[in-house]
């Protein structure tokens, strides 16, 4: 559990770096990767 939870904060900081580029959805898709792992 523990680790996954690391990995999806690893994909949320990726996904939030590319916030610029995607105008919309950047946090939904961090939420849904994370979502994914755990």
């Amino acid at each position: 559990m523990g680790g996954a939870l690391i990995v999806a904060g690893i994909v949320a900081v990726r996904f939030d770096a590319r916030a610029d580029a995607l105008p919309t959805g950047g946090e939904a898709g961090a939420a849904a990767a994370a979502a994914a792992s755990a």
